[in-house]
């Protein structure tokens, strides 16, 4: 166990002697996405910048010095990557970990200077995507993610309200362990990737490409050497029936007619422009490998992957080509999970803020119908103070149950933070509509019933406002509309309603009878 955990967090289950052989290619790779993120940092901290300089709102202007510091360190660091690195190569790893530090350093700017009262954000979106950006070893990313998460928990003891500062400091610790394995495994099939590909490039007659190529079994499905001329191939590896070939000819064309019968039709329009050799060959002038992944209807999913045998140079078009499936069903599986848990809120099972807000953002750009409501729950805080947190956790997670008995699968609910929660219901386009949905929402919460306080009963007030089919507003305007439609909900005593509406700008508060 000792070992694994060693050749993991070392070499990332990498032969180490092949992950030495690829350092100059890994150093390229992550030189070239430095280069790439350190200008979108420029160019994003600048227009905020910007945006933050010229704006009227408090909470934008406290960010300034943030902005324009960020977007100078990235714009240096984008100026070392072009010029230092041509130089001194070893720089890339250092530049590299400067600029993890300068997200990393903006979200904590973020999460104590200028907003300490808040759930973090910003930090929790960096943590998530530092890992990402680079091929690295894992103990760095896991060294550095420990002495981030000391830092964060020695200064939110700190500056953190009481009522977040647990449920601030487990999501900081929970999402950076997932971006961290998320990150991790990526970084190992990059160097995989890295380490194919230099083996096809060492490899000299077709005895010794041939006996690579068995050895590649383990890890593809199918294997094929074409010649990229002729068109001519041989299948080397071909474990499954999912692909099979009645000659040895013509590899595109018999590819297509494999794969229109083997793959979903979802994915076939990306599948066969993939199977135009030519095309497939001209692609990889001085690149050693292309991928496609495609999902097969009797394997899941899979990727096919060309590698180029032979020098590769800008302008030349290989020979021969490699083509192989790898299943990818476990890593998808994977995948998958480890977004689900990303966009999840720990405590409610409902999507946490980020997820759901993204959800809706995508439903209003596919043009999609609904409602928007927000609410919290009235006068929440003497709950807390009176019987304390377990037990306001209790409440927080019996409207998150009563939420999702209450709605449609199709339907996008989460959880703010803290009690503030919001809905997006798909479909639901006029008040009478509205109406039904809402009602049925208060009965459902009037049934809650607080083992610790048996005389309490739960009251929310609701602001809501309609996206139609067709509108311009965004999701921002879309919250501030039932943002101030709660404000007005509030006003009204027990439970009760608001309705935006868009044609007079103004509101129709409702008290919902028991």
């Amino acid at each position: 166990m000792l070992k694994w955990i060693k050749n993991y967090l070392l070499y990332a289950k990498v032969d180490p002697v092949e992950l030495a052989k690829v350092n100059d290619a890994v150093s390229e790779n992550n030189k070239k996405s430095l280069g790439a993120y350190a200008l979108m940092g420029v160019a994003f901290f600048t227009i905020m910048f910007i945006i933050s300089a010229v704006s009227a709102v408090a909470s934008l202007n406290s960010n300034v010095i943030a902005y324009s510091s960020a977007a100078l360190l990235c714009a240096g660091i984008f100026v070392a990557t072009r010029f230092v690195t041509k130089k001194s190569p070893k720089t890339v790893l250092f530049l590299m970990y400067l600029f993890n530090s300068v997200l990393l350093a903006f979200g904590l700017y973020i999460a104590f200077v200028t907003s300490p009262d808040r759930i973090t954000v910003s930090l929790l979106v960096m943590q998530m995507l530092t890992p990402l950006i680079f091929t690295d070893r894992p103990y760095r990313a896991f060294i550095c993610a420990a002495v981030l998460d000391l830092v964060f928990i020695h200064l939110a003891i700190q500056f953190k309200p009481a009522d977040i500062l647990v449920l601030d400091i487990l999501d900081v610790v929970i999402y950076g362990f997932i971006g961290l394995v998320v990150g991790s495994y990526m970084s190992r099939m990059k160097f995989e990737r890295f380490v194919l590909e230099n083996k096809v490039a060492e490899l000299n007659g077709d005895e010794e490409l041939n006996h690579y190529i068995q050895a590649m079994a383990d890890i593809y499905i199918t294997v094929v050497q074409i010649d990229v001329k002729s068109g001519a191939f041989r299948a080397i590896i071909n474990k499954t029936n999912m692909v099979e070939f009645d000659a040895h000819e013509d590899f595109g064309k018999q590819l297509r007619l494999a794969m229109k019968d083997a793959i979903d039709e979802s994915c076939q329009d990306a599948i066969l422009h993939y199977c135009d050799i030519p095309a497939v060959a001209e692609s990889l002038k001085g690149r050693r490998t292309v991928t496609q992944e495609f999902f097969g209807k009797r394997l899941g999913w899979c990727r096919g992957r060309y590698v180029a045998v032979g020098p590769t140079s800008k302008g030349r078009v290989p020979e021969q080509i490699i083509f192989a499936i790898e299943n990818i069903n476990e890593q998808k599986n994977k995948e998958n999970e480890l977004i689900t848990a990303a966009e999840t809120d720990l405590m409610t099972g409902l999507y946490n803020r980020v997820g759901g807000v993204n959800k809706i953002k995508q439903a209003l750009l596919a043009n999609k119908p609904g409602m928007l409501c927000l609410f919290d729950i009235d006068n929440f805080k003497s709950v807390n103070d009176n019987y304390g947190h377990q037990v306001g956790d209790k409440v927080i997670i019996a409207v998150a149950e009563a939420m999702q008995t209450t709605f449609r699968d199709e339907d996008i609910l989460l959880r703010l933070g803290g009690d503030e929660y919001v809905a997006f219901l798909n479909k639901v386009g006029s008040e009478e509509q509205g109406m039904l949905a809402i009602g049925r929402l208060f009965a459902e919460i009037e049934r809650i019933l607080i083992d610790e306080i048996p005389d309490y009963k739960i009251s929310v007030s609701i602001g809501a406002s309609f996206f139609r089919k067709d509108s311009n507003i965004d999701f921002d305007t879309l919250y501030k509309q039932a943002d101030d439609c709660t404000y007005q909900s509030k006003k009204v005593e027990g439970k009760s309603f608001t309705f935006y509406r868009e044609i007079s700008r103004d509101f129709d508060s409702r008290l919902m009878n028991a």
